[in-house]
Order: structure tokens, then C-alpha cells, then sequence
């Protein structure tokens, strides 16, 4: 019995090492996916910004056509109001020539606004591109980096694993439904110690006559408690058969 409680311990510390594994897998692809997600946000948002500079250089340039247009008609209006001098028509004229100058400012101060706008978009689309610039060299780093880390992650899993085969086959149908169940439930550690009268898992007080069929090590126990599978301290400690 001592042999298959051995066979447990080696599974269970396998299973934790293996959920350890796996855990950093996920961590390392979770940590690509992000990067993958931050660098597309950052070239939507640099698209987006792109189309807002292209629609205010539109805005200013067709603001700016108008300014020179009425520029340009103020320009004559006040040719014709010299030529007329003080007629009626010349009143008439001069009142235009207010007017278009009062429009003339509001156009400047127009294309003073947009000026101001197309220099913050222009600002804040120069700093998304150098913030992508500088997520895709560090992703061509990065990428390099998570691919060797996996590749030894995989490779010892692999190992890990072939391991986990061999002890489950040394196991009976029975108790292999068993430990699989348990592992399930709590995966890395199936298997804990007693000591003291008490599982050390989940801190349980046992039976005295429970923790001395552990002590014993005639046949397998499992905590009331938990249900994990009892084996003594001593047992615990000592290096596993699979290792």
C-alpha cells in the first residue's frame, strides 16, 4: 500500500507542477493577447485620428477659399465706394464693405480656431504613431521571447505528462477513478499529509481512528473533510517513485 500512496504523491506533485505549467502558458498567451489588442487599438485610434486630420485640413482649406473670396470682394467693393464718393449708392457700399468686414473676422477667427485644432489632432495623432512605433518594436522583441518560453513550457509539460501516464497505469481501475475525481476537484493536490490529527489541507481534525489507518499505511484514506487522500507526513516528504 506504501507503494501505491508513493504512486499518489508523484501524481499529485506532477498535477501541480502540470497546473503550474499550464498557468503560465495561459499567463504568457494571455499576455500576447493584450499586446496584440493594445497594438490594434493604438492603430485604430491612429487611423481614426488620420481621418479627423485629413476632414480639419479639408475644413481650413475651404475656410481659408472663403477668407480670400471675401477678401477679394471687399477689395472691389471698396474700388467702387472710391469711384462713387458720396452718393447714395456709395452709403450702400460702405455698409456692404462693414458687413463683409465683420464676416472677414469671423472667418479669421475661424481659421485661427481650426489652425489650433489641426495642430492638437496633428499632436496627438504624432504621439499614438510613436506609441505604435514603439509597441511593434518591442512586439517583434516580445514575440521572439514568448515563443522560447512556450517552446520550454510545452516541452516540459510533454515530459510531465508521458510521467502522469506512466504512474496512472500502475494505478487499479478504481482508484484511478478516484484520484481523478479528487484531482479534478482540487488540481495539484490530491494527495496531502496528516499530521498532528489533521489533514493539512483543509486543517480538518481526524478521527483518531482515521489518522491511524494514515500512520499505518495498510490502506488508503480519505479526509472526511475534503476527501482528499490521507498519507503520513513521512511518506509525503519522501521523493516520489516517478521522480
Amino acid at each position: 500500500m506504501n507503494e501505491l500512496s508513493s504512486i499518489l504523491v508523484s501524481l499529485s506533485r506532477l498535477d501541480a507542477e502540470i497546473s503550474a505549467l499550464e498557468a503560465k502558458e495561459k499567463s504568457i498567451k494571455a499576455e500576447s493577447t493584450k499586446f496584440e489588442q493594445d497594438c490594434r487599438a493604438l492603430e485604430t485610434s491612429l487611423n481614426q485620428l488620420n481621418s479627423q486630420h485629413t476632414v480639419a485640413q479639408n475644413q481650413q482649406t475651404a475656410e481659408e477659399t472663403k477668407l480670400r473670396e471675401e477678401q477679394r470682394k471687399i477689395v472691389e467693393r471698396r474700388k467702387q465706394l472710391s469711384a462713387l464718393g458720396g452718393t447714395k449708392s456709395a452709403k450702400l457700399l460702405e455698409r456692404e464693405v462693414d458687413v463683409a468686414g465683420r464676416a472677414i473676422l469671423q472667418l479669421e477667427s475661424r481659421v485661427v480656431g481650426m489652425i489650433e485644432e489641426l495642430e492638437k489632432v496633428e499632436k496627438r495623432r504624432q504621439d499614438v504613431q510613436n506609441n505604435l512605433e514603439i509597441k511593434q518594436k518591442e512586439k517583434d522583441v516580445l514575440a521572439s521571447t514568448w515563443k522560447d518560453m512556450l517552446g520550454v513550457i510545452y516541452e516540459d509539460l510533454g515530459a510531465k505528462r508521458s510521467k502522469r501516464d506512466e504512474a496512472l497505469v500502475a494505478l487499479t481501475p478504481q482508484l484511478k477513478s478516484t484520484y481523478s475525481r479528487i484531482s479534478t476537484r482540487y488540481p495539484g493536490s490530491a494527495v496531502t499529509k496528516a499530521t498532528t490529527g489533521t489533514c493539512q489541507s483543509c486543517f480538518r481534525a481526524l478521527p483518531a481512528q482515521i489518522f491511524n489507518t494514515v500512520l499505518a499505511g495498510k490502506e488508503l484514506v480519505q479526509c472526511p473533510g475534503c476527501s482528499r487522500i490521507l498519507v503520513s507526513a513521512e511518506l509525503f516528504e519522501t521523493p516520489a517513485a516517478t521522480e
